[in-house]
């Protein structure tokens, strides 16, 4: 099983790809050892970011296990806990609306049931600009609390600052609870602050 720090995840794997425009939608495998695309790497280590800040620990770490069921779009653990991940892209130039094309890939995937979705965690990217703040509570309405994943998050990178250098990034809950984390990424070092978080 591949095991790194998110930290240096990103800089072995997404540091020089991350320059390059079209990253996130690129859906080619990484390498032999982590087959997986850039973008559900990408998710993984704002997973880890933010576990680590919940435990205050530096524990957790992105990885991937080539015995895991399918779908397999690897995990994050703290070597006692372990988060299996299903993610999914909204992308740059689908003709939906960014919240009418998030409704419909949750619906699409959710119809898999529980031998698809137990164990793991649904992770929806929203790639395409979005007019205003997408309404957290349209998925959530949505999903009335019968879901076959553990849990449905949401991220959208929403801004850049310090000279291009750190990306701020919203991950929403959206089932079984609710809230928001932030998470600024340093695009060059690959480590992050979590200035504000109201998952668990």
């Amino acid at each position: 099983m591949v095991k790194l720090l998110p930290e240096e995840a990103w800089q072995k794997y997404l540091f020089e790809a991350a320059k390059s425009p079209g990253w996130m939608e690129d859906s080619k495998d990484i390498s032999k050892d982590m087959p997986m695309s850039k973008r559900e790497l990408f998710g993984l280590i704002l997973l880890a970011h933010i576990r680590n800040h919940l435990s205050k620990s530096k524990d957790w770490i992105v990885g991937y296990d080539s015995n895991a069921s399918e779908p397999n779009d690897g995990l994050v653990s703290n070597g006692t806990e372990r988060i299996d991940i299903e993610h999914k892209l909204i992308h740059q130039m689908t003709n939906q609306a960014a919240l009418d094309a998030i409704l419909s890939t949750y619906e699409k995937y959710s119809q898999k049931g529980e031998a698809y979705g137990s164990g793991r965690e649904l992770i929806i990217f929203a790639n395409k600009a979005t007019k205003g703040v997408v309404k957290i509570s349209s998925l959530r309405d949505q999903i009335k609390n019968e879901c076959p994943f553990d849990r449905v998050l949401l991220i959208h990178a929403v801004a850049m600052r310090e000279n291009n250098t750190v990306a701020i990034i919203h991950v929403t809950e959206h089932y079984p609870g609710k809230g928001i984390a932030q998470v600024d990424l340093n695009l060059l070092s690959g480590k992050a602050s979590v200035p504000h978080c109201e998952l668990i």
